[in-house]
């Protein structure tokens, strides 16, 4: 197995993401048959790397904090 830093990965799993994210190529027009593809192709890398996270014992993907859980869009520029 190739050895890469935790850097090194995340920065290679953006850019498979940003290439291959359903919402961008719907806005370049590609047809809805690629995007379906798409949207297959990411679930597979995000689940890939979030194995790979797992085997090295850290959470690579940045998690959604549990203090904004549940929070519109609308009310987050907001002071409670």
């Amino acid at each position: 197995m190739p050895s890469i830093s935790d850097d090194e990965l995340k920065s290679h799993y953006r850019k498979l993401i940003a290439d291959n994210h359903p919402d961008k190529l719907i806005a370049r027009g590609v047809p809805k048959e690629f995007t379906a593809i798409a949207t297959k192709k990411a679930a597979a890398i995000n689940e890939a790397f979030d194995a790979i996270g797992k085997e090295r014992g850290v959470a690579l993907r940045r998690r959604q904090a549990p203090a904004t859980r549940g929070v519109k869009p609308r009310d987050l520029g907001k002071r409670r």
